[in-house]
């Protein structure tokens, strides 16, 4: 049995029409529609305070990243009480390409009726004061945690999973730049001039970029690219680099593979967390809870 979550604000949810139905009518699965951003986490709180603390729910998400980002964040002390699932229909599905979920909406379901491989992937813990949010795929620092504010649903009909890079590059002449020192976890300090910062645990973002070819969701790592500041002709190599899986090759970026760092800027830098805007601060940590989340892949999934 699956406690199935539905975004019906979801770009792609036409194509899941048929299969909610189908959803609907098994009596194995409880179907709930989330129509604000907390109410997927809600459901889950409730169906979790209704069972004993050893059992473990399976959670289907028929939604994007952010929706399934918002889930886990509303569950956070109890992560090993759940089962992901994921029917893919945001805009990017940059976390079900990671873990090689089909995008087909008839392939997705047919995992979750046939069920498939259970893998338990890391999860990032990125702490700012007091505040501490969980994600999953990927973080954007500087440039980029400012477009994820400014991806509107015009962007998302026009441009579908290119939707944040049309965002990004209306005003890519008027970025900032940002005074940024970084604490590794092995004690090692870096300062640069950065227009951005990207950490990943997964390896596909922006809609099926692979940054790096052997990024996985389980290896006990984090990959992060600090891009520095310089001339728009020096940036315009990034691009064809991410597109390719060669970002760390770029001479503009340092590249770290981590399992902690710490992160400082000044001006403080916009993030955002799998697609959700984050508060602006000037101080972050970041680490990685091992093996943190079950998640149903298919069996054939490598990593």
């Amino acid at each position: 049995m699956a406690l199935v979550i539905i975004n019906p604000d979801a770009r792609s949810i036409d194509d899941f029409r048929l299969i909610r139905r189908e959803l609907r009518a098994r009596p194995h699965h409880t179907v709930r529609e989330s129509r604000e951003p907390g109410d997927g986490a809600l459901w889950v709180r409730r169906a979790l305070d209704q069972m004993p603390s050893h059992e473990r729910i399976e959670v289907a998400v028929m939604g994007g990243d952010g929706t399934i980002n918002r889930i886990v964040n509303g569950v956070a002390g109890d992560l090993d009480r759940i089962q992901l699932a994921i029917l893919p229909a945001g805009t990017g599905n940059d976390l079900a390409r990671s873990l090689g979920i089909p995008l087909d909406a008839r392939e997705s379901f047919e995992l979750l009726e046939d069920g498939g491989a259970t893998r338990p992937v890391d999860v990032m813990e990125v702490t700012a004061g007091e505040h501490t949010r969980l994600g999953l795929n990927a973080l954007h620092g500087g440039y980029d945690g400012e477009i994820a504010g400014e991806v509107t649903d015009e962007h998302k009909e026009q441009f579908s999973p290119f939707a944040y890079l049309a965002a990004g590059s209306e005003g890519l002449g008027e970025r900032e730049d940002y005074e940024t020192f970084v604490r590794w976890g092995d004690g090692q300090l870096d300062r640069l001039q950065a227009v951005e910062v990207l950490v990943t645990n997964g390896g596909s973002i922006g809609g099926g970029f692979s940054v790096a070819p052997d990024v996985e969701l389980t290896d006990g790592c984090l990959d992060v690219y600090l891009l520095r500041s310089g001339t728009l002709l020096n940036l315009a190599d990034i691009a064809p680099r991410m597109a390719t899986g060669r970002l760390a090759q770029s001479s503009q970026v340092v590249h770290r593979v981590v399992s902690s760092f710490e992160l400082e800027s000044q001006p403080p830098m916009a993030y955002s967390l799998d697609g959700v805007p984050l508060t602006k601060g000037p101080e972050w940590a970041v680490s990685l809870q091992e093996h943190a989340l079950l998640v149903l892949t298919p069996p054939d999934v490598s990593n």
